[in-house]
Protein backbone atom coordinates (compact mmCIF):
# COMPACT_ATOMS: atom_id res chain seq x y z
CA UNK A 1 0.00 0.00 0.00
CA UNK A 2 1.58 3.01 -1.11
CA UNK A 3 0.26 5.44 0.85
CA UNK A 4 0.64 3.71 4.10
CA UNK A 5 4.45 3.72 3.28
CA UNK A 6 4.11 7.04 2.55
CA UNK A 7 2.65 7.89 5.79
CA UNK A 8 5.47 5.84 7.91
CA UNK A 9 8.40 7.39 6.12
CA UNK A 10 6.67 10.64 7.25
CA UNK A 11 6.13 10.16 10.26
CA UNK A 12 9.66 8.46 11.32
CA UNK A 13 11.13 11.72 9.52
CA UNK A 14 8.88 13.73 12.29
CA UNK A 15 10.46 11.15 14.91
CA UNK A 16 13.84 11.42 13.74
CA UNK A 17 14.28 7.96 13.18
CA UNK A 18 16.32 6.08 10.59
CA UNK A 19 13.92 3.21 8.98
CA UNK A 20 13.87 1.76 5.61
CA UNK A 21 10.36 1.37 4.29
CA UNK A 22 9.59 -1.67 1.78
CA UNK A 23 7.08 -2.27 -0.96
CA UNK A 24 6.64 -5.87 -1.29
CA UNK A 25 4.47 -9.28 -1.08
CA UNK A 26 4.84 -10.67 2.58
CA UNK A 27 8.62 -9.03 2.78
CA UNK A 28 9.19 -10.55 -0.64
CA UNK A 29 12.03 -8.05 -1.51
CA UNK A 30 13.92 -8.43 1.96
CA UNK A 31 16.93 -10.08 1.34
CA UNK A 32 18.93 -8.88 4.66
CA UNK A 33 17.99 -9.26 8.40
CA UNK A 34 16.20 -6.20 9.57
CA UNK A 35 16.38 -5.92 13.61
CA UNK A 36 12.64 -4.48 14.31
CA UNK A 37 9.32 -5.38 12.19
CA UNK A 38 6.36 -3.41 12.33
CA UNK A 39 3.29 -4.57 10.68
CA UNK A 40 -0.45 -3.57 10.04
CA UNK A 41 -1.16 -6.55 7.42
CA UNK A 42 -4.14 -7.47 6.11
CA UNK A 43 -5.26 -10.85 7.48
CA UNK A 44 -8.02 -10.52 5.20
CA UNK A 45 -9.19 -10.75 1.18
CA UNK A 46 -12.47 -9.57 1.31
CA UNK A 47 -14.97 -10.14 3.80
CA UNK A 48 -12.67 -13.65 4.99
CA UNK A 49 -10.07 -14.12 7.44
CA UNK A 50 -7.30 -15.57 5.07
CA UNK A 51 -5.29 -18.19 7.28
CA UNK A 52 -2.68 -18.78 4.22
CA UNK A 53 -1.81 -14.82 4.38
CA UNK A 54 -1.20 -15.08 7.92
CA UNK A 55 1.24 -17.88 7.40
CA UNK A 56 3.16 -16.18 4.99
CA UNK A 57 3.45 -13.28 7.16
CA UNK A 58 4.41 -15.21 9.95
CA UNK A 59 7.40 -16.76 7.79
CA UNK A 60 8.74 -13.89 6.12
CA UNK A 61 9.14 -12.02 9.89
CA UNK A 62 10.63 -15.29 10.95
CA UNK A 63 12.75 -15.00 8.28
CA UNK A 64 13.97 -11.57 8.19
CA UNK A 65 14.10 -10.93 12.19
CA UNK A 66 18.17 -12.31 13.71
CA UNK A 67 17.53 -13.98 16.91
CA UNK A 68 17.46 -11.13 19.20
CA UNK A 69 14.72 -9.29 16.85
CA UNK A 70 11.78 -8.26 16.91
CA UNK A 71 8.39 -7.71 15.44
CA UNK A 72 5.17 -6.02 16.49
CA UNK A 73 1.98 -7.08 14.59
CA UNK A 74 -1.25 -4.69 15.18
CA UNK A 75 -4.18 -6.96 13.84
CA UNK A 76 -8.40 -6.83 14.55
CA UNK A 77 -8.96 -8.57 17.94
CA UNK A 78 -10.10 -11.62 16.56
CA UNK A 79 -7.26 -12.53 14.56
CA UNK A 80 -5.81 -15.40 15.85
CA UNK A 81 -2.42 -14.57 15.29
CA UNK A 82 -1.29 -15.45 18.93
CA UNK A 83 -1.33 -19.42 18.08
CA UNK A 84 0.05 -19.27 14.40
CA UNK A 85 2.99 -17.21 16.08
CA UNK A 86 3.86 -19.80 18.49
CA UNK A 87 5.16 -22.44 15.46
CA UNK A 88 7.35 -19.63 14.36
CA UNK A 89 8.53 -17.88 17.39
CA UNK A 90 9.54 -18.54 20.88
CA UNK A 91 7.69 -15.86 22.60
CA UNK A 92 4.63 -14.18 21.50
CA UNK A 93 2.91 -12.03 23.49
CA UNK A 94 -0.06 -9.46 23.65
CA UNK A 95 0.54 -6.25 25.90
CA UNK A 96 -2.20 -4.44 24.68
CA UNK A 97 -5.91 -5.06 22.93
CA UNK A 98 -8.57 -2.35 22.83
CA UNK A 99 -12.27 -3.14 21.81
CA UNK A 100 -11.20 -4.02 18.11
CA UNK A 101 -7.43 -4.11 18.06
CA UNK A 102 -4.25 -5.60 19.87
CA UNK A 103 -0.85 -5.74 19.24
CA UNK A 104 0.97 -8.75 19.10
CA UNK A 105 4.82 -9.18 19.85
CA UNK A 106 6.66 -11.88 18.61
CA UNK A 107 10.64 -12.59 19.65
CA UNK A 108 13.19 -15.38 19.05
CA UNK A 109 12.26 -16.64 15.90
CA UNK A 110 12.53 -20.51 15.39
CA UNK A 111 14.94 -22.04 13.14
Amino acid sequence: NAAALLACEANAQQSHLAITCLAGDCADTVTERVDLVVCNPPFHTGKGTDNQLTERFLASTARCLPPDGLAIFVTNLHIGIEQRAAAYFGQVETPVRSDHFKLVVVKHPKP
